[in-house]
């Protein structure tokens, strides 16, 4: 929806049979039948009214805390519509703010419907089985009060407040939205001369970073693909210095670019696990100094190649 574009809506009620639609657009919102009740009295539901906790040792929730947990639960209720005053530990019953509007008023039942559930997904009311207003009982109940006593009946799957009866509400979750628009990144060509006496560069994990932002560049104009897979060999090098960890860093910064990483440690496995484990990066138990790291491969990363004896047979195995 949008803030500046008022949504309209068209509501359609057939007088014979007391259907009706509720269309926005050419969609379909909503759908069922409306009637008027000849005797509210009989059709009620007798529930005991609100009565103090039964359970001293656990506390109440006071308003604060059923908004910071529906807050959790991804709903973000401001204004009128926090209209929850109050609940037992059970969230059985509680009160409800009665200002007068009955829009935000029923939107505070189903709110109280919702904390009531044992579970923190997010869920949308799609479907009530029946709902039963009472105007005269409701203005009555709330006469010279802002605060209404609402229950809830499991067994019954109904919730009572003031005048107002829902019966049988069903929820379906829903997949949260974050960050739908990530945020823009901004990136520069800066010339960086071969022999650099910048201060900058005195510093051996900057051109360290430097270099394998640009090596990622390059990876991510030439691939075609936004599926990455790299291995990196260990070569018995501290864990400390490894380039996998960077590399996923800079990674990060791209949208929609998702990497599998694997690392191969050689018979040094375990002692590589317990520091990429936050990094969900595969470690094996395969030697680049007698195998391949790994095959079909985007990029190999390696450190102090140059330096070993067996640097023409390492170097061999990460090119295969």
């Amino acid at each position: 929806m949008s803030k500046d574009i008022p949504v309209r809506f068209l509501v359609t009620i057939l007088s014979g049979t007391g259907e009706f639609s509720v269309c926005e657009g050419a969609t379909v919102a909503v759908t069922g039948k409306v009637r008027l009740a000849e005797n509210t009295a009989i059709e009620r539901v007798k529930i005991p009214p609100l009565s103090h906790s039964d359970e001293p040792d656990l506390l109440s929730l006071n308003s604060s805390d059923v908004y910071r947990e529906l807050r959790i639960r991804g709903y973000n209720y401001c204004g009128a519509f926090c209209g929850i005053y109050c609940s037992d530990p059970r969230r059985i019953k509680g009160e409800l703010v009665w200002n007068g509007n009955w829009v935000t008023f029923m939107d505070t039942i189903l709110q109280f419907c919702i904390i009531g559930k044992k579970t923190r997904e997010l869920m949308i009311p799609t479907m009530i089985q029946r709902v039963l207003i009472d105007p005269a009982a409701h203005l009555t109940a709330g006469k010279g009060i802002n605060k209404l006593p609402v229950y809830r009946d499991n067994d019954i799957d109904t919730i009572i407040c003031g005048g107002l009866e829902f019966r049988g509400v069903k929820f379906s979750l829903i997949s949260r939205t974050v960050n739908e628009h990530s945020s823009p990144k901004l990136e520069k060509y800066v010339f960086v001369a071969y022999d650099n006496t910048h201060e900058a560069f005195k510093d051996s994990l900057f051109p360290k970073r430097d270099a394998l932002t640009i090596c990622t560049q390059l990876l991510l104009e030439n691939v075609g693909t936004l599926r990455l897979k790299i291995t990196e060999a260990s070569l018995n090098r501290p864990a400390e210095v490894l380039l996998t960890p960077h590399i996923l860093q800079i990674l990060d910064g791209q949208p929609q670019v998702r990497a599998e990483c694997s690392l191969a440690a050689g018979a040094a496995a375990m002692f590589y696990s317990a520091t990429l484990q936050d990094f969900y990066v595969k470690v094996t138990r395969k030697d680049a100094s007698q195998m391949a790291p790994d095959s079909e491969c985007h990029m190999v990363l390696a450190g102090g190649v140059a330096i070993r004896d067996d640097c023409s047979i390492v170097l061999g195995h990460l090119a295969e």
